[in-house]
Order: structure tokens, then sequence, then C-alpha cells
């Protein structure tokens, strides 16, 4: 049970993460939380179902609650909420809920939406008059592996709760195009753009699906070492050397970018640090989605 609730419950800020508090969230219902504006309980032990009182909190804009064994059902009211604009319900893996539903009952108010690491269930899509969920799509009819740079236990997930019919088998594609990995938009920040694939040009565009990632994502530090998102690091490993993959990303990038990239290696060389040309940037599970302006008149 939360013990330092009254002390706090005239305020506008309710911040206890990172508290190591036990018990129920329930135990948060008696208190007067009528002008709260932020709630921030995230990485506690608060094991519990999610609690509906917090759908009675209109003036919240802040609500923070990862990193805590919660379960159950998600209400979809959290999106009417009038005021929200931040939700983190993160690394809560017993969490369920519909995150299509959610999604549009929330408008465009929520500007920060974290649902990484729990068992939300994704929009199916309707292909050829069947209805296909992502992972279908993505591991069985494109025949994609579990990628490593991804969260592995939302992956597994998915995938153990995955049923392969005969119509699904009969969807696939003969062998995988490893291309298609700048193609998938996950709905995370270092996932790809979203984009519209016509069948006649696929290939040309999945080539330029994968340039405009590279350029988009690659960076150079302070020290003039390449900086390489994991997705990208992951993609190349398996055909280029971690020597040489500094000058294969050059390749892609515009003329003047891909000079300054090579002077860098070189004085890399010359320097005393060392030979690894390339730091990796952590891959960022954080909820977005990309749009690319050419591509929202189509």
């Amino acid at each position: 049970m939360l013990q330092c609730s009254s002390v706090i419950e005239d305020s506008g800020d309710y911040n206890l993460y990172g508290c190591r508090l036990p018990g129920p969230i329930s135990s948060l219902s008696s208190v007067n939380f009528n002008s709260l504006s932020v709630l921030n309980i995230g990485f506690n032990f608060l094991c519990s179902k999610f609690s509906i009182w917090l759908l009675n909190i209109s003036s919240i804009v802040f609500i923070d609650l990862s990193n805590n064994p919660l379960y159950g059902q998600i209400s979809l009211g959290l999106g009417e909420l009038p005021n929200l604009h931040y939700l983190d319900l993160s690394e809560n893996e017993n969490l369920t809920g519909c995150l299509s539903k959610l999604l549009s009952r929330s408008g465009k108010k929520i500007e920060f939406l974290n649902l990484a690491l729990n068992n939300f269930l994704a929009a199916a899509y309707t292909v050829g008059g069947h209805s296909f969920s992502a992972a279908a799509i993505e591991y069985v009819i494109l025949k994609m592996k579990p990628p490593v740079h991804r969260p592995q236990i939302a992956l597994l997930l998915a995938l153990h709760k995955l049923k392969v019919s005969e119509e699904l088998r009969k969807s696939a594609i003969d062998t995988c195009e490893p291309l298609v990995a700048f193609a998938l938009s996950t709905g995370m920040y270092s996932s790809s753009a979203v984009r519209i694939y016509k069948a006649k040009r696929l290939g040309e565009e999945l080539q330029g699906a994968q340039h405009d990632f590279i350029r988009a994502s690659v960076g150079l530090s302070s020290n003039g070492r390449l900086l390489v998102p994991k997705m990208l690091h992951c993609f190349a490993k398996s055909f280029v050397d971690n020597a040489k993959l500094a000058v294969w990303i050059s390749h892609y990038l515009p003329p003047q970018q891909a000079a300054f990239v090579e002077q860098c290696i070189s004085q890399r060389r010359q320097s005393l640090l060392g030979s690894r040309n390339c730091g990796i940037l952590p891959f960022d599970s954080r909820f977005r989605y990309l749009f690319l302006l050419d591509q929202l008149s189509l």
C-alpha cells in the first residue's frame, strides 16, 4: 500500500518514480486528485489490475505507469481524457488492450505514447478478403526473421500467439527479400518511415527506402566516428565486415557527405583513436509513425 498519498494529495504533481513502492495501484483511489496534472509512478512494484479511477481525473496531462507488474485490460476511456498528452504504459508485460481503438478515441491529443513490452493487440489488415495481423504479415507472408534489434519479449509474445492457417501459408512469398526491413514501419521511433509501394516498381522503391533510411539515420560524433543505428548494423553485418561498414555506408550518402565520412575514417586511422570507425546507436522503441511529405498526397 502507498503510505504517502495524503502528504501530496493536494499537489498538481504526484511524482514517485523509482521509489520501489509495493502494493496495488487501487490504494490511490481514495486520494483527492481533482487538480492533478502529473501522475508519475513508474518503476515501482505496483502489482494490480489497471484501475479505472484514473478515468475520473479530467485534469491529468501526464501519466507514467511504466515498469510495474500491472495486468488486466486497459480501459479505452484513457483516450477520452480531455487533457492527456503523455501516456507511458511500457514494460507491463501483462497489460492487454487494443491499440487501434485506444488511438481512435484519443484523436490527436496524445503527443507521446509508449506501449513497448506489453500485450497490446495491433490492428489487423484485410488483404484479398482475408484478415492478417502485422506479425502474420511480417513473419509468415514476408518470411522475415525476428530482428535482434527490436525488443524481444514483445516479439516472442506475438509469435507465440500466432496461428498459421493454410490460407496464410498460401499467401506467403517464396523467399525473403532482405530490403523489406527498410519497408516495415513498426510504429517505433527507430523504424522506417511509412511509404506506399507499387508492385511494378517494388524493387526500385525498396532500394530507395534503404537509401533514404541510411541518409536520414546515420551521423557523425564529435570525434569523427560514424554513428550507425542498430537496425542498419544488424542488416549489414551478414554481408559486410565491421571494418568496412563505414565505407559501405558512405556509398549511399550524397557525394559531399561521403567524402567527409571517408576523410574522418582516414584521420581516425592515422590517430590514436583505433581502427573502430563506427558507433552503434541503440534501437529506440518509443511510439512514433514517420510520414514523408511526398507520400501524403498519394
